[in-house]
């Protein structure tokens, strides 16, 4: 249940496979559980050498574990239809904190994991927090912060959110974060490179051992840019230490400037 909703809140749709039917159909992605070695075991046809096959459990002899951010989600009350008409019962038993928006309306946005993971107590930022106005955003900081745990941010982080308002920007510095966990970032541009290369240099003396994923950026916004702002951006982030890919999409022509610019940024190779 962990799984499905961490995959619905990613944009994904998941089911729940109940046949033999459901089986044999494709699938991007198929997770198996097994939690012993007497739980029934899949055809070896459907396992061996199937990249889209993740096992999960201490019945496999090779299995992946849940990552912090899927172990930190809320169970998917909604993924067992005989579940569905006690959801209401279920949720209040799902511990999580609520917010208004300026509407009134609760917003389900950070959620307490202290029960999941008792050595790691990561809270997780759910989906849409950075689309709220600042007020949310500074209300959800600070909350995650007097809960003196460490923080998980499910969705990437917007780069504008954060550097053009102090208060926010201050407040995100004072988060825990845990060591060697990845950050994703969106929102670099030519007019938020500056603040954002100060940001990294205030943020990486607080955590160190934290590390920002790389940064992508669509050919579409590059072409929009003059000739000379992305080089500026590409040697702000290298002399920084973050990385910044450009993403291309399948089966399009772009300027020779792009490709020479993706597959430089994609390499790690010289532009000189």
């Amino acid at each position: 249940m962990k799984i499905s909703s961490y995959h619905k809140q990613r944009g994904d749709n998941t089911y729940l496979v109940k046949s033999k039917y459901d089986i044999k159909r494709e699938w991007d992605k198929m997770y198996i559980i097994k939690d012993t070695k007497d739980s029934p075991t899949p055809p070896l046809s459907l396992t061996l050498n199937n990249p889209k096959i993740v096992k999960i459990g201490k019945g496999w002899n090779n299995s992946s574990s849940l990552s912090n951010i899927v172990a930190a989600c809320r169970p998917d009350y909604l993924l067992y239809p005989n579940m569905q008409k006690q959801d209401n019962t279920a949720l209040e038993r799902s511990e999580y904190w609520r917010f208004l928006d300026d509407e009134g309306n609760l917003l389900p946005l950070i959620q307490d994991a202290s029960r999941n993971e008792k050595k790691n107590f990561i809270v997780v930022a759910d989906k849409g927090l950075w689309d709220r106005d600042e007020k949310i955003i500074l209300k959800v900081l600070r909350k995650i912060q007097d809960s003196e745990k460490f923080v998980s941010f499910l969705e990437p982080i917007s780069i504008k959110k954060v550097i053009s308002n102090k208060r926010i920007r201050d407040e995100f510095l004072e988060l825990k974060f845990k060591q060697n966990n990845g950050i994703k970032w969106v929102g670099l541009d030519p007019n938020t490179i500056d603040d954002f290369a100060y940001f990294y240099q205030d943020f990486k003396m607080k955590n160190k051992n934290v590390v920002f994923m790389p940064i992508e950026i669509s050919a579409e916004e590059v072409m929009e840019w003059s000739l000379l702002e992305y080089p500026r951006i590409l040697a702000k982030s290298m002399l920084c230490g973050f990385k910044v890919i450009i993403v291309c999409k399948k089966n399009k022509k772009y300027p020779q400037f792009i490709k020479v610019l993706s597959d430089y940024t994609q390499s790690g190779k010289n532009l000189s």
